[in-house]
């Protein structure tokens, strides 16, 4: 046994403000938008907004929708300010729309190079606002800035060679007068970084890389050949920050080769499947946290940090959650890295154990020995997670985190790939697979104890995130609607009937305008799920789409 220890859519809602201290519930008639992918920098995906409650969740109707081209993947977050709501598309396009009609305002659309090259779908998770500019992400690794009233371009920056295999899927963050963003990439030979550009010109300010070259220091840690480079370490999920610690919480993805155990023998791999703590002025690394060492599951370790105040021992501790792929919920210190509790929150983890208090990796020795001797093994959770890129939830007045499951084992098929990767070409063993049936949950923590309240099983995996708003937690389901759940006890309270045509892989978000509440989401299947679920009968149900729809409690 090897024992390691790490330091180191038509549909809804959840919304708005959250702050390590808990916040007075805001009036229904207060306007307020969703200004950023986790609606606050923190990530906690909740509103505070009181229009929609248990009692009138049941009352819900269509405000609107709006039909935006081309059916596409549709994973992304809209974003609203004022009376303007920002939605993008995996193909590229950009649409302002009247938040309270879904007329257009304007479109833009960028012509990504061949589409650029991402390995799992045409995937774009929305846009972030600086001043008066919109940021747009695009599949051919550029950040373009375009002017919030009227679409004009203002800038456009590429910041890596989409031909390498790099794009970026995420919205950047907004950081005390910095862009920052994360890369897609890890299925190529690619080497991952966070890039830091200046809003005024769209000139980069600063790059920090995510694995050493093959002379620096950290690249013993790999475990490879000498005369090899490592790779991967990709950060195509949105960071989060803390002001008062003037920190840069990023999660870092797999290490490339994938699924490929021969390629490196280390533990550390640094700094893949780890979560990096940075200086956002200059991306100097302070600390780091290995989620999993030695990742051939292909855990990655990209998934959000969501930033928590919580009374501990009688005193307010400053921590972080984060819902990891590899099955395991940690909950850390955020300002130092230093553990405070680990636990499973899938029903079967069987890659290795964790312990709870010290965070001291024991990996399974059978599924270590199995992949080395390239022998097929099953292992818990599969791949996919675990949670994948699907976001959580959290109530900074209860203190309950609410995480978006998959709950399903894999089979590991252990796979040698070239010694020397072609640039620019996917350098990925075979992926696992997943063993019937695949299915999710919805699972809530009280993140004061570590204790789970309450889970709800789904009949299949969880594809589009929650959120929390007015004591629900609203969850996306792959199969065409949101259900509601009591955010205390689980029970369900209600779903929608099936929402348009495709099925939803977007996660909701609620707002305000003119005194009225709206729940809003994304339609149209995207990135893996239409492969992972095509034998599935509901998928045969399923049409392609590519639209937004918005709900609202009658006037």
């Amino acid at each position: 046994m090897i024992c390691f220890k790490s330091w180191r859519s038509a549909v809804f809602l959840v919304t708005l403000l959250a702050g390590a201290v808990a916040l007075p519930a805001a009036a229904d008639t207060q306007d307020t938008g969703w200004l950023q992918y986790g609606n606050t920098v923190d990530g906690h995906r909740f509103s505070p907004l009181t229009g929609i409650t248990p009692a009138s969740v049941g009352k819900i109707k269509l405000a609107w929708s709006k039909q935006l081209g081309t059916p596409i993947s549709m994973e992304g977050t809209p974003i609203v300010k004022g009376d303007t709501m920002y939605v993008t598309t995996g193909g590229g396009a950009l649409f302002a729309l009247d938040a309270r009609t879904g007329d257009t305002k304007w479109s833009y659309v960028w012509e990504n190079k061949d589409q650029g090259k991402p390995c799992c779908g045409k995937d774009s998770r929305g846009v972030t606002l600086v001043g008066d500019m919109v940021i747009l992400p695009t599949l051919d690794a550029h950040l373009i800035a375009l002017d919030a009233k009227t679409g004009a371009v203002r800038w456009s920056t590429p910041v890596a060679n989409w031909a390498d295999g790099y794009a970026i899927t995420s919205p950047p963050v907004f950081v005390d007068g910095l862009i920052i963003s994360g890369m897609a990439g890890g299925e190529f030979p690619t080497r991952g970084f966070l890039v830091a550009l200046n809003p005024k010109n769209g000139k980069i300010v600063w790059r920090t890389y995510t694995v050493p070259t093959k002379d620096e220091p950290l690249a013993k840690g790999w475990g490879m050949d000498p005369k090899k480079s490592p790779h991967g370490g990709p950060t195509w999920i949105t960071g989060t920050y803390d002001k008062d610690l003037d920190t840069l919480y990023w999660g870092v993805g797999n290490p490339n080769p994938d699924f490929d155990p021969s390629a490196f023998h280390g533990t550390d791999l640094f700094y893949t499947d780890s979560l990096i703590a940075l200086d956002p002025h200059t991306g100097k690394i302070k600390w780091h946290y290995k989620w999993t060492p030695r990742d051939f599951y292909d855990y990655d370790g990209v998934d959000e940090s969501v930033l928590v105040d919580l009374p501990i021992g009688g005193k307010i501790v400053k921590a972080l959650a984060h819902a990891d792929r590899d099955g395991y919920l940690f909950v850390l210190n955020r300002a130092n890295g230093k553990v405070i509790y680990v636990e499973p929150f899938v029903d079967h983890v069987t890659w290795a154990k964790i312990d709870r208090t010290t965070g001291a990796v024991h990996l399974n020795p059978a599924i270590q020995a199995a992949a080395d001797a390239g022998t097929d093994i099953p292992f818990a959770p599969v791949s996919l997670g675990g949670k994948n890129w699907q976001p959580t939830a959290y109530d900074p007045n209860r203190h309950i985190f609410v995480i978006p499951a998959q709950e399903a084992t894999g089979i590991l098929h252990a796979t040698h790939t070239p010694d020397v990767p072609d640039e620019g070409v996917s350098n990925t063993g075979r992926f696992s697979t997943p063993v019937p049936p695949y299915r999710g949950s919805v699972v809530a923590y009280d993140l004061t104890t570590g204790k789970q309240i309450w889970k709800v099983h789904t009949v299949e995996g969880q594809a589009g995130g929650v959120m929390i708003a007015g004591g629900i937690v609203f969850d996306s389901e792959v199969q065409g609607y949101i259900q509601a759940l009591d955010e205390k006890t689980g029970a369900f309270l209600w779903k929608t009937p099936k929402i348009g045509n495709g099925g939803i892989t977007a996660p909701p978000i609620t707002y305000s305008v003119g005194g009225r509440q709206y729940l809003a989401v994304e339609v149209g299947a995207g990135g893996l799920w239409p492969r992972i679920a095509a034998k599935e009968a509901y998928m045969q149900e399923v049409q392609p789409d590519s639209a937004v729809y918005v709900f609202a409690l009658p006037h």
